[in-house]
This record gives C-alpha cells, sequence and structure tokens, in this order.
C-alpha cells in the first residue's frame, strides 16, 4: 500500500531525494531521474485495498485506522 512516504513531497524532504542525490548523483528536479521514475512508479500503488476470503473481508491501508473511526 502507498503511504505517506511514497508521496513525492514528503520523500522529498524525510531522504528519498538525499539518498538519489548522494549514491546516485541524481538531479531529483530533472524529470528523467530515478527520483522522478520512482515517484512515477508509487503513484500506482493503491491507497488501500480490501482481501476477500469466502468468510471476511480485510481492509488493508498504510498505517491502519485510527481508534475513532
Amino acid at each position: 500500500m502507498r503511504g505517506n512516504h511514497e508521496d513525492k513531497n514528503v520523500n522529498r524532504f524525510l531522504g528519498l531525494g538525499a539518498e538519489c542525490e548522494k549514491r546516485l548523483g541524481d538531479d531529483i528536479d530533472d524529470a528523467n531521474s530515478a527520483f522522478a521514475k520512482l515517484n512515477e512508479a508509487f503513484e500506482q500503488m493503491p491507497l488501500a485495498a480490501v482481501i476477500k476470503d469466502k468468510d471476511q473481508k480485510i481492509f488493508c491501508c498504510h498505517g491502519g485506522i485510527g481508534p475513532s473511526v
């Protein structure tokens, strides 16, 4: 599931951008950078999913649902 670290604005400042710059020599503002391509892949990840079994359904999401919901 896609979580907060798979958001381009979050991962730019919380590690992925710096890792791509440091390890790959990436210009993370370049549309053809590894950073940009990773974020394109992240955008394809689902935010949530339901796994169905014959007798139950399981809701899956990053971080879960808070106790007040």
